[in-house]
This record gives C-alpha cells, structure tokens and sequence, in this order.
C-alpha cells in the first residue's frame, strides 16, 4: 500500500440493534474502540465503511488512532477519534430519525430522536 493511501476497514453490523447500541455508546460521540491484532501507530488515519442492516448504504467515516490500551470493558484495542463533519454523518442522522419515527410514531419519535442529537 503506497504510503500516502489511508488503510480502509470495513465494519458489518448484521443486526440495526447492535450498530444503535453502539452508535448511542461511542459512534455518536464520535469515538470507537475496535479490538484488532493488528496496532496502527497513534496518529494513524483510518477510514472506515459501515455496513448496517436496515440502512440502504454504506456510511463512510474517518477517523484518527488516539489510543492503544485497555477499554473501561477490560479489552485491549485501539481507539480511534471519529470525524463524523460528513454525508455519512448526515444521512445517519436522517436514517436513524425516520426510523424512530417509524417504531414510535411521530411525537415520541421526534422527541427521542431529538433527545440524541441533543446529547450527542
């Protein structure tokens, strides 16, 4: 890989329900902490392709090496520092609103919906 071409790791998430927990965890706060073998050097950037189920497209993110080490869980990894400034992040954001809506109508959609942007 030449030097100047940023690594890309592909994330899946087979269930809506894992990717949302983590989302309202880490992603939304714009952090992520991945247990990997391999150790990109801090200061490292990364791309990363989500691929969500019950989300029509990949999200595309970028994302810097802040940390290696233990996570409040115990697991060792990296950390990385997500930039979430992008089309990814918008269309996340209106995905993520339309289907709250959808599970819990218009009102409590709206106001759970609002509740997360506003804590993010």
């Amino acid at each position: 890989m030449p030097k100047s071409e940023v690594p890309t790791l592909l994330i899946v998430y087979k269930k809506f329900n894992t990717f949302y927990l983590d989302y309202i965890r880490t992603i939304r706060n714009n952090w992520l902490f991945m247990r990997m073998k391999h150790r990109y050097p801090v200061g490292t950037s990364l791309r990363f392709k989500f691929k969500v189920a019950a989300l029509p497209q990949e999200l595309l993110f970028n994302g810097t090496v802040i940390h290696h080490g233990v996570n409040d869980q115990g697991l060792d990894g990296i950390g990385i520092k997500l930039n979430r400034n992008s089309e990814s992040a918008k269309l996340l954001d209106h995905q993520l609103t339309m289907m709250i809506k959808d599970r819990f109508g218009e009102y409590w959609g709206g106001q759970i919906a609002g509740f997360l942007r506003d804590e993010g």
